[in-house]
């Protein structure tokens, strides 16, 4: 279904995105059929828009609605419902426009109703008898929705929202119940269960949203025409209070870098603090109001103000865009210029970095005067500081062979087994070509010396009723306790350690094991 849904929306919006190209000359290619139909459409031809609509519905209706004996008569008569209405809708309309404007209740363009309608007929042709039988199925139908809208606002916790937008949690559930609880149709239960659909995403994105990741205004990701007409692409109509403090300081702190950053971008070379009161007072209002679609307004009319009063319009994009490419090609050609040989992984990371960041600084920059060539010799100026293979190989070799050597001539690994390995190890790391070959050598290497570390026998005998931690190997440095322990009614008579004895005790510690040693207890 879903993917219905998607050829109905493109198909729909194809139909007329294309006459702002002809009426402004695209330089777009197109063939001499197609070329003519965008300027019969874009000369006013209404007749043959509404042929493609008509020819667009006709379509939808095959794909999606199978033979008529595989349906209910209620099923069949919301179907008809709806492409009766769309093919209404089409021959309704005037002129051209009429597709493109927006209704008269100030929400939905023709294309947005259209697209809606067409997409109930999708709907709706899924519900062939092999699932819905008859107008009793409604009654289960409503049900499932009852269930599934109160268990989208189960997951919802009063605690987590201030009065605000708890208040519009529990608008909302009013009205989503009205409208299932008004469901008399097929048509009514399929518009209900994309409504609800509709709160469960929105729901889901509140409750699971900014766990992980911090919150950036950035990740709106609303391009700026978008920005300009809906406001911010928040997710709707709930937020948390952690998700309302989030946006709150996120807001206050974009206005500030405005003031700080970006007006230099915009070519302002006055003081920052000739918007102190601007800021200060949008600030306020920021904190003042609950609403996070208020918030973002609020930013957005403190920008406006601050470049009204820096006499800058960083909405007009002064430089051609030509010019931009034409720098951007320049850019990539420095960056070609340099070789993924000559360069470990961690450094030919950094170039890339360096080359991401000063493309996307181009990207950034409205005035001509900024555009210079000024911007490729400073990218190639820190590409040319990042020290490539000649630079990071022999110092790579050189820390390497000295960790390994440490392993040579130390009296507690077993020199007979060590010193070869760290000779063979000292060689392969010469013969490395790229320095991101050293590490694995030595690390390999390293754990083989590791091995060769000495081990001590610490021996226990005992004499008399008890226990004596049995005999035991221990490597060298390590700490290692014998532990003695006497029967019921026993006890220890005394401990020698390598022949030495020592007070009383249930247990002995040896620290930094370096010889052999005899621990001999006696019991009585």
């Amino acid at each position: 279904m879903f993917r219905k849904v998607y050829v109905i929306l493109m198909s729909v919006i194809m139909m007329v995105t294309f006459l702002p190209q002809v009426s402004f000359g695209a330089s777009v290619p197109i063939s001499g059929s197609d070329l003519n139909a965008r300027l019969r459409i874009a000369s006013g031809d209404l007749d043959y828009m509404k042929q493609n609509m008509f020819e667009l519905i006709d379509q939808v209706q095959a794909e999606s609605v199978d033979e008529e004996r595989y349906y209910c008569p209620e099923v069949l008569a919301s179907i008809d419902e709806s492409l009766a209405e769309a093919r209404e809708m089409v021959e309704s309309a005037e002129s051209v426009n009429d597709f493109l404007d927006i209704s008269l209740d100030g929400e939905y363009s023709m294309v947005t109703r259209l697209t809606n309608l067409l997409v109930e007929v999708v709907s709706l042709g899924e519900m062939t008898r092999q699932y819905v039988t008859g107008s009793g199925d409604l009654k289960r139908m409503k049900a499932e929705l009852t269930k599934r809208c109160k268990d989208a606002f189960g997951h919802l916790k009063r605690a987590k929202y201030d009065d605000y937008y708890w208040g519009r949690v529990e608008e909302t559930r009013k009205e989503m119940n009205q409208t299932i609880s008004s469901v008399k149709t097929f048509r009514d239960y399929v518009r209900a269960d994309s409504t609800l659909y509709g709160v469960e995403d929105l729901i889901w994105d509140s409750v699971y949203s900014y766990e992980e990741d911090d919150f950036d205004l950035d990740d709106l990701e609303l391009d700026e025409e978008e920005e300009e007409e809906y406001g911010p692409a928040t997710g709707g109509w709930i937020y948390t209070k952690e998700q309302v403090a989030d946006f709150r300081s996120s807001m206050i702190k974009s206005i500030n870098d405005y003031i700080s950053k970006d007006l230099k971008t915009y070519g302002y070379t006055g003081k920052a603090t000739a918007f102190t009161t601007i800021k200060e007072n949008y600030q306020k209002k920021i904190k003042a109001t609950p609403d996070v679609d208020e918030m973002y307004w609020f930013m957005q009319e403190a920008i406006r103000e601050i470049n009204e009063k820096a006499g800058i319009d960083p909405d007009l994009e002064l430089i051609p865009n030509s010019d931009r490419l034409r720098m951007l090609s320049k850019l990539k050609d420095v960056y070609y210029g340099y070789k993924r040989i000559n360069y470990n992984m961690e450094n030919w990371y950094k170039l890339e970095t360096i080359y991401s960041d000063a493309c996307r600084n181009v990207n950034k920059l409205y005035l001509p005067s900024q555009l210079t060539d000024k911007l490729v010799t400073n990218m190639k100026a820190k590409m040319d500081k990042v020290p490539s293979e000649k630079v990071t190989l022999p110092k790579a070799k050189k820390a390497a062979i000295k960790m390994l050597k440490k392993y040579r001539n130390k009296k507690k690994y077993n020199q007979k087994k060590a010193a070869p390995i760290v000779k063979k190890g000292i060689r392969e790391i010469n013969a490395c070509k790229y320095s991101d070959e050293v590490n694995p050598i030595l690390f390999k290497y390293i754990a083989k010396a590791e091995r060769t570390l000495k081990k001590y026998k610490i021996r226990t005998v005992k004499k008399g009723p008890g226990k004596v931690t049995k005999t035991r190997l221990v490597r060298h440095g390590d700490v290692w306790t014998v532990k003695f322990t006497p029967k019921a009614g026993h006890r220890i008579r005394s401990i020698r350690i390598d022949g030495k004895k020592v007070k009383l005790q249930n247990q002995y510690t040896f620290k930094n094991v370096k010889k052999k040693h005899t621990v001999k207890v006696v019991f009585q």
